[in-house]
């Protein structure tokens, strides 16, 4: 069997696809050494390191695109959250595993500047902090550089995480290509930097402040009419109907008490 060439002494599995089984063990160390060997295999590689797939039109589709799937590795999207202290230059890719006994967890491939390849095996994340997996996968991604970087401390790979902007950061949120992590000791003469740029926009408030009321003025100077001409025209229009049957009960009480004097018509009492 394949687990006894590659000398895994303590993984045992049931099924090809991972799904939850009583009898089903490994450990850390060995899901790495799986995945070390899974690399050779160039189908593999290209599907951990793709960030988003699009369907081409088949024989019951007819356009490109129809479905989309997405890698479920968010650090190869957002590769930045590790940070770039760690001096990690590149997440190539992973391979995630989640189910409600097991939780959730993930092995990854990561480059340091020095050159090395580290692949980090992160288990047991508990399923309902599974959200929250990529959060708990960088914070070791980055330790291990971190120590790779610490025993072999020489650049020969160009580029850091954090020269990749995420795809869904809002503008100004998300980094913008420049190493700008801030030491400790540089916290306050950073702060200050900030303060000042800040400020500016401040005393340009009252400014806009004043613009901005003008048109509310302009409001209160119009007439009804203009504030409002559709209702103005209702009740121009219910006044005149008024005015009309009034004039008209006027008219009709007039001419009836005339054609009485006329005809000579008087009240009998009995």
């Amino acid at each position: 069997m394949k687990i006894q060439e590659l000398g895994l002494t303590n993984s045992h599995f049931m099924n090809p696809n991972g799904l939850q089984n009583e009898k089903h063990y490994t450990t850390a160390k060995e899901l790495a050494m799986m995945f070390n060997y899974a690399l050779q295999f160039e189908d593999f590689c290209r599907v951990i390191s793709t960030p988003t797939h699009f369907f081409k039109a088949d024989n019951k589709h007819s356009f490109d695109g129809w479905k989309v799937v997405k890698n479920t590795n968010n650090l190869l999207t957002d590769p930045w959250i590790i940070g770039e202290d760690c001096h990690c230059a590149q997440v190539f890719g992973g391979k995630t595993g989640t189910t409600k006994t097991a939780g959730t967890g993930m092995t990854v491939l990561t480059i340091n500047e020095n050159g090395h390849e580290i692949i980090t095996c992160v288990c047991g994340i508990p399923y309902d902090l599974a959200d929250h997996q990529t959060v708990y996968v960088a914070a070791i991604v980055r330790e291990a550089n971190l120590r790779c970087w610490e025993s072999d401390p020489t650049h020969r790979v160009e580029g850091n995480v954090v020269d990749n902007r995420g795809y869904n950061a809002p503008e100004g949120m998300g980094p913008t290509g420049e190493r700008s992590y801030v030491h400790p000791g540089e916290q306050e003469e950073t702060g200050t930097v900030e303060t000042t740029e800040e400020a500016a926009p401040t005393e340009t408030a009252p400014a806009e402040t004043t613009t901005n009321t003008a048109p509310a003025q302009k409001e209160e100077e119009k007439s009804f009419f203009e504030a409002h001409p559709v209702l103005s025209i209702v009740l121009i229009v219910l006044g005149l109907i008024v005015i009309g049957l009034v004039s008209f009960t006027a008219i009709s009480v007039a001419q009836s008490k005339r054609r009485k004097k006329k005809m000579g018509i008087r009240k009998i009492r009995f």
